[in-house]
């Protein structure tokens, strides 16, 4: 498809180099012209150009705030003028700006990727309400959504004007996990370098968490099963190390020291070669409240490490509960703590659970598998949809 244009909308460049590369690259080989259009993140941006893509830069805001609707103009006016055949509009702010100035401009095919929607039917309150509203008016005015879970995908498909539009594309917005680089192998040949890396001593449990730094991913729940853990038994030696950014890491770090584990919370920053540092993992922990589908959480199963997540959607499709991980319920610290102390008390057990885990993942998310199905449901779209 040589004479199709592509543009990829995203509030954040991160979002390619993280999550969508091998969608993008993809498209790189088969469209005629791809276009990745998002904020700036100087390191990221780098990473994308290195690799090839045209990137188009313009501010767009991470959460609604009064500044949306000149974003929305000034993509249209850039659609209008470019005439793409097909855009994909990634994630929340993303889908929104995305889908609105697409339809304004008339882009023929408009496909909304959704990470995972917010809305939750079990919950209650204004700002719950508005999630639903945005999150179904955006699938409406798309041709196509793409979902990365079982329980949007149920969710949308109960929406009459919706139902025909979803496809689920599975983890990682289609895009699986990179088994080459994520693998219990793997993890087992540079896990003395990335322990020594990190001090981590032979007798030391490396509990490890990647992703966001914010509340919502669990974390007064993490220092407060670490607390627990520290008055019960003051003699283990356990470290928790942190690889992420986000808005609330200093707050949690404060939060930490207040419960007296800050000298067992190490905040590593962002990284980009996250496998080096699951390879010091003893326990990979994912404790959030709302997930999609968690791609940390299923690069760590498939490194065949001993995972404990939160009984939540995204969470409790990847992991049988007691055969490839633990479940939990969100918001339960006594819980996690337990479920904590079971991975140090039976490493036999939690080892089993990691090496089903990394067969399951290898066998049903592999990246080539859905990256080419992905493609195939792309092409069935523009032959419906003339895009």
């Amino acid at each position: 498809m040589p004479d199709k244009k592509v543009v990829h909308v995203s509030a954040w460049a991160k979002l390619f180099t993280q999550f969508k590369m091998p969608q993008v690259l993809r498209h790189k080989e088969e469209f005629g012209r791809v276009v990745l259009y998002c904020s700036d993140d100087p390191a990221h941006v780098e990473r994308l150009k290195r690799a090839g893509f045209e990137v188009r830069l313009s501010p767009m805001s991470k959460t609604w705030d009064y500044r949306v609707p000149g974003q929305i103009f000034r993509l249209y006016r850039y659609l209008k003028k470019e005439r793409f055949d097909m855009l994909f509009a990634h994630q929340a702010m993303g889908g929104l700006v995305g889908v609105l100035a697409a339809r304004l401009a008339g882009t023929p095919l408009v496909i909304y990727a959704c990470a995972g929607i917010k809305y939750q039917p079990d919950r209650k309150g204004l700002f719950n309400w508005l999630m639903k509203v945005g999150e179904f008016k955006v699938s409406e005015w798309s041709d196509a959504v793409f979902v990365n879970n079982r329980d949007d995908e149920a969710l949308l498909k109960a929406q009459p004007r919706i139902r025909d539009k979803v496809w689920y594309v599975g983890p990682r917005g289609g895009c699986g996990v990179d088994t080459g680089a994520f693998n219990d192998a793997g993890r087992i040949a540079g896990r003395a370098a990335a322990r020594a890396e990190l001090g981590a001593g032979g007798d030391t449990v490396a509990v490890g968490y990647v992703g966001r730094c914010v509340w919502e991913k669990g974390f007064r729940e993490l220092v407060d099963a670490a607390a627990g853990l520290k008055r019960e038994r003051p003699g283990l030696a356990i470290k928790y190390f942190i690889v992420g950014e986000g808005a609330d890491t200093e707050d949690i770090a404060l939060y930490a020291a207040e419960k007296g584990v800050d000298d067992r919370m190490e905040f590593l920053g962002y990284r980009f070669n996250v496998e080096h540092y699951m390879s010091a993992m003893d326990v990979f922990v994912l404790p959030s409240y709302r997930e999609g589908l968690p791609v940390a959480l299923m690069q760590a199963l498939a490194m065949g490490l001993p995972c404990i997540a939160t009984d939540i959607k995204g969470c409790h499709e990847l992991i049988d509960h007691g055969v490839t991980g633990l479940l939990f319920p969100a918001g339960d610290a006594g819980a996690l703590a337990g479920a904590l102390r079971r991975m140090v008390d039976d490493p036999g057990a939690g080892k089993a659970m990691g090496s089903a885990a990394s067969k399951h993942v290898a066998a049903n998310y592999g990246e080539k598998v859905l990256v080419d199905n992905l493609m195939e449901i792309t092409r069935t779209l523009i032959a419906r949809d003339g895009g």
